[in-house]
């Protein structure tokens, strides 16, 4: 596989200044869910970011939008999109 080819989802996780950043990239054409409590082994996390393509049929040129979403549940992963999601302190979380 090469370095311009995409996985249709991918993640990394980040550990730093007491928290742990999970970024999840959905480079699919498809919406996706995934849970960040995985199924309750995890505590909820205290915040949730998704960054959103804006509409790429609208021929308007917009940055693509910031958007918090609910701490509590499985978080719906957009086509086309990158979620933040942060745990305080350290989070044995597999993406």
């Amino acid at each position: 596989m090469g370095y311009d080819t995409y996985l249709p989802i991918e993640g990394g996780v980040l550990k730093c200044g007491g928290r742990t950043t999970l970024f999840i990239q959905n480079a699919s054409s498809s919406d996706r869910l995934f849970d960040p409590s995985d199924g309750g082994r995890l505590p909820a996390p205290a915040s949730v970011d998704l960054f959103a393509t804006p509409d790429l049929n609208d021929g308007e040129r917009r940055a693509a939008s910031v958007q918090s979403l609910a701490t509590s549940g499985a978080v719906a992963l957009p086509a086309l999109s990158i979620t933040r999601i942060i745990w305080e302190g350290s989070v044995g979380v597999v993406p």
